[in-house]
């Protein structure tokens, strides 16, 4: 997902990165149709065939594009490796800071954490509160009173 987000500049699914044959990104992408569509988004055969064609024709782009996403990796790589001087997030600190969030953006009418469809990570977070009886009341309390 970092290498998708470091090549297209946004991240989510399906995720679709093409690799070489050592296992290096060189393109990425979401969702592609079968065929290009009526807004058109190039459709999974045009990717495919520009990939095949870029592998075969222009291998030297391929690499350079593999290389370059390879730097960004390390990059971010290295900032996170440097931010071991930071203290640890506390845990209790960290899932309250959630479920605050969740709950702001809870649609009461549709059940969902979204205006236009629910969100997954919303019903599996209240169903691992329900599960779990320390924050089972605290949070079914917090629900019912918004």
């Amino acid at each position: 997902m970092l290498a998708r987000q470091l090549i297209a500049g946004s991240g989510g699914w399906p995720n679709n990165v093409f690799l070489t044959p050592d296992l290096q990104a060189f393109y990425a992408g979401s969702y592609f149709p079968p065929q290009r569509d009526e807004h058109g988004r190039r459709g999974f055969i045009d990717i495919m065939t520009s990939v095949h064609a870029a592998w075969t024709d222009r291998r030297a782009d391929v690499m350079a594009s593999v290389a370059q996403v390879q730097r960004a990796l390390q990059r971010v790589n290295d900032s996170a490796n440097n931010e071991t001087d930071q203290p640890p997030i506390e845990p209790v600190r960290w899932i309250n800071t959630a479920i605050s969030s969740l709950l702001r953006s809870f649609d009461p009418l549709s059940g969902g954490g979204h205006r236009r469809r629910p969100r997954q990570s919303f019903h599996n977070h209240r169903f691992c509160c329900y599960c779990s009886p320390s924050t089972r009341k605290a949070t079914t309390t917090r629900s019912l009173k918004r």
